[in-house]
C-alpha cells in the first residue's frame, strides 16, 4: 500500500495522521509519501515520522517528495484519490 499527503508537511496535523497510518495493522510493511512545497516543513515532519516508525517497532517506509509533477503523476493514475478534512472533536 501507498499512502500519499499532500501537504504533509504540516505539523499542525501531519504527526498525528502519520502516527494513525503506521500503527494500523492492515497497512504494515506499506509506504507513506510526504509532499509539500516547503522543504524546511517536509524535512521535520519526515524526521518526525521516521522516529515514529522507530517507536511503533513496525514494517513501515517514508519517503518525502518537493515535486508537484509527482502528484500529477497520481492523478493520472488509477491509484485511489483520497481527500481528508481533519478536525478535532472536544470532548
Amino acid at each position: 500500500v501507498k499512502i500519499v499527503i499532500v501537504g504533509g508537511g504540516s505539523f499542525a496535523w501531519g504527526p498525528k495522521f502519520i502516527r494513525d497510518i503506521v500503527v494500523t495493522p492492515e497497512l504494515a510493511g506499506g509506504t507513506l509519501v510526504l509532499h509539500d512545497i516547503d522543504p524546511a516543513a517536509l524535512d521535520l515532519v519526515h524526521a518526525l515520522g521516521q522516529k515514529i516508525v522507530q517507536a511503533a517497532g513496525v514494517p513501515f517506509t517514508i519517503e518525502k517528495t518537493l515535486f508537484q509533477r509527482f502528484g500529477c503523476q497520481l492523478m493520472r493514475s488509477n491509484a485511489p484519490l483520497v481527500h481528508v478534512l481533519s478536525f478535532e472533536i472536544p470532548f
